[in-house]
């Protein structure tokens, strides 16, 4: 590990660089174009293993852009017209519900105090009661019919969201792994000799995901298509995504209308998208990996916290926070803004979990956004060497994107051991207090 150094534990394997010879020999494959583009090291992963970029070099090959693209036969009407559908069986459902208002003005709670704390708390108790019944009443909503009879509905439009999700994914696989105008391109034959012999490679259904984040990686796959169609594609791939995301609602929509739980049913039906894919596509492949829909109240907390950085926003347990909000709001700033860094703080009982849980969800998936940690005490002693080696990680971090997570006693420890450096060796006390800040 690049930060051994910062494990009071003595560690045995000190990152070291890669064997010359086979260092030449990948630089060479990947000037010459000879090792599929997936076999490419990352820049950074370069530099760490062989000392240097190897991509400064090499040459884009040359091809003519201009293969056009058909019309996808699924467009994002068929996406709303399937929406609409679920929310016609919806009304349909609060229509059979009879609401029954109960009224309960009694205290619930018959407790003899016999101390002065008690009658405080008690007080209290029933204060927030009166205020409570004075708001509103407790709602209680009775189905007076099965919910179970709308599981048909359920199933006949899944079919009908299948069908049109494994439409556009065909041709939307289509469209990166052949070359439709042959008559058109001169380069047809070349590439189909390339994606034989396994230089160019081919397109699989993460690759799409990763195209609706990035429409760049087009070329890699088939750069023969043009710019119109590369907009085409791409806005075809967010509606394939999208109808995943249907495509798991609606399998929870009839697994909770077997269950006959018409509150968890109505739950799942008012769950709507109200954000923009076109602007957040991290978002809907977080949504499709991790088969869920982001709730409207998690959206409302993600977008009022990005658009008014350093707010405090509160929520009850369970609606979301670190399992929805915290990987939304990494997502929107790694990807749309990497001049700055992520740093998440959590206690230091719950860093390794959410560690486990994060790179799980962001960087193990689609999107690949790394993490950082940097587990730092005052008994490390830090001299010039550990300081370009953190000072190089924090760099890679920013340029790649990714999200350093902290304890609180890990930041106050470098802010204590900078102060402390200012007695014994300046300049690295300096280059430490630039790293913190």
């Amino acid at each position: 590990s690049q930060f051994h150094f910062l494990h009071l534990k003595s560690s045995t394997r000190v990152p070291e660089l890669t064997n010359c010879f086979e260092g030449t020999s990948y630089y060479n494959s990947v000037k010459s174009r000879k090792i599929n583009c997936r076999s490419h090291l990352k820049k950074h992963e370069e530099i760490r293993l062989m000392g240097e970029h190897s991509r400064q070099t090499v040459i884009p090959p040359r091809v003519l852009p201009n293969q056009s693209l058909e019309k996808p036969s699924v467009a994002k009407s068929h996406v709303d017209s399937i929406i609409a559908r679920i929310g016609s069986i919806r009304s349909k459902i609060e229509s059979d519900c009879v609401t029954v208002k109960v009224f309960a003005n009694h205290f619930p709670l018959d407790i003899y105090t016999t101390t002065t704390l008690e009658h405080d708390m008690v007080g209290e108790l029933k204060h927030s009661w009166d205020a409570h019944v004075a708001i509103h009443s407790e709602t209680i909503s009775a189905s007076s019919s099965d919910a179970a009879k709308y599981q048909t509905a359920f199933e006949e439009i899944l079919l009908d969201v299948t069908w049109f999700r494994s439409k556009i994914e065909n041709y939307s696989l289509s469209a990166l792994n052949a070359v439709h105008d042959e008559e058109m391109n001169c380069h047809q034959d070349a590439h189909c000799i390339l994606q034989m012999q396994n230089l160019i490679p081919t397109a699989t259904k993460s690759d799409l995901a990763k195209i609706a984040v990035d429409p760049t990686i087009i070329a890699r796959f088939n750069p023969m298509v043009n710019l119109e169609s590369r907009k085409s594609l791409r806005s075809s791939i967010l509606t394939w995504l999208r109808l995943c995301v249907y495509e798991d609602k609606l399998t929870r929509l009839i697994s909770l209308s077997k269950s006959a739980s018409t509150d968890e049913l109505l739950r799942e039906l008012h769950t709507e998208t109200v954000w923009d894919t076109d602007e957040n596509p991290a978002w809907l492949v977080f949504e499709v990996e991790n088969m869920l829909q982001i709730r409207q109240v998690q959206y409302t907390v993600a977008k009022h916290l990005i658009d008014h950085p350093g707010d405090v926003m509160q929520l009850n347990m369970g609606t979301g926070k670190t399992r929805v909000i915290l990987p939304m709001l990494v997502m929107h700033w790694s990807l749309k803004n990497r001049d700055k860094i992520i740093r998440i703080n959590f206690l230091s009982a719950l860093l390794n979990e959410a560690y486990s849980y994060f790179h799980q969800i962001l960087t193990a998936s689609m999107l690949g956004i790394r993490l950082y940690t940097i587990p730092f005490c005052r008994d490390i002693k830090l001299d010039e060497n550990s300081m370009a080696t953190m000072r190089n990680a924090i760099d890679c971090c920013r340029e790649e994107g990714g999200v350093v997570l902290v304890a609180p006693e890990h930041r106050l420890s470098l802010e204590l051991n900078c102060k402390e450096l200012f007695y014994q060796d300046r300049c690295v006390a300096t280059d430490l207090y630039n790293f913190i800040n």
